[in-house]
């Protein structure tokens, strides 16, 4: 079995353990409650407070970077949050100074790494933007710092997007041989209009957090100075309101033929990295 082989089952093995030992979620008002299923995550780091669930992209070292743990980890917290009775809304946010930068380029030694690597990456991509679209609770992204490539097209993929005024977002997709993910090719549009949509997925622009606010990717902007205080006293806010008042709400907001659409447009954009990674530009990229 190669090696890459071999890693993927590990970490689908250790995640189907998880749900074993913890089929329904470990309930409390504390996120330290959850410590005992939180040594299930390599890569992030799950917790219940207050009603609501909060995962945190937690490589604080490597900026956040999603490595495969994180993209095969974050589906199963989210959809564990999903079934949860206790958990209101859940909130996603990074550890560190970063939310999250984007894709590990150490990702491709996998993708490259086996004669079926692009289809079973295609896979593991898809499973991850569609936990995103399928969670049926609200889900707040907290943007503590910047948020690049997957980590800032799956921010359209949320019902709000809360920035410190420190956060820029970045998609370097053509930069690097790749193509628009996280249903951006159809999110960014509708949000920003095709010629600033264009500007991030075709030319690489950097967008300030200002930048973000006024053309509808964030929804709040937030000081530095006092991030965490505010963030955490608008969730407590969040988590005194009615749950089912919310689930309506977010039915109506994103209904089901707006769901169909993403499901379909993250499938084809799915599709068009597995064809960039086969590319000879791509190959050319990253195959040095």
């Amino acid at each position: 079995m190669s090696h890459d082989l071999q890693f993927w089952n590990n970490i689908e093995r250790k995640l189907k353990n998880a749900h074993a030992l913890f089929p329904f979620g470990l309930r409390g008002q504390g996120c330290s409650l959850l410590i005992a299923e939180s040594r299930f995550y390599s890569a992030i780091s799950v917790g219940i407070k207050e009603q609501y669930g909060r995962i945190a992209f937690n490589r604080p070292e490597k900026y956040n970077c999603i490595n495969i743990d994180t993209f095969q980890e974050i589906p199963v917290a989210l959809r564990k949050l999903d079934e949860d009775v206790n958990v209101k809304f859940a909130v996603l946010t990074g550890e560190g100074k970063f939310y999250s930068a984007g894709n590990d380029i150490n990702n491709f030694s996998y993708i490259y790494g086996s004669e079926d690597g692009t289809e079973m990456s295609r896979k593991v991509i898809d499973n991850f933007v569609k936990a995103f679209i399928e969670f049926k609770k609200p889900l707040i992204a907290v943007c503590n710092g910047p948020a690049i490539g997957i980590s800032a097209t799956t921010l359209a993929l949320c019902d709000a997007v809360w920035a410190s005024d420190e956060a820029y977002f970045l998609t370097p997709f053509t930069k690097l041989a790749q193509g628009p993910e996280g249903c951006s090719s159809s999110t960014f549009p509708k949000i920003m209009g095709s010629a600033l949509a264009s500007e991030m997925l075709l030319f690489n622009k950097q967008m300030s957090a200002q930048e973000a606010k006024d053309c509808g990717l964030v929804s709040r902007l937030i000081s530095s100075k006092n991030f965490e205080e505010e963030v955490n006293s608008m969730l407590k806010e969040i988590a005194d309101l009615p749950p089912q008042a919310m689930l309506l709400g977010k039915s109506l907001v994103k209904n089901q033929a707006q769901i169909d659409h993403l499901l379909e447009t993250a499938t084809a954009e799915n599709y068009g990295l597995k064809e960039r990674w086969e590319s000879p530009e791509c190959k050319a990229r990253f195959m040095k």
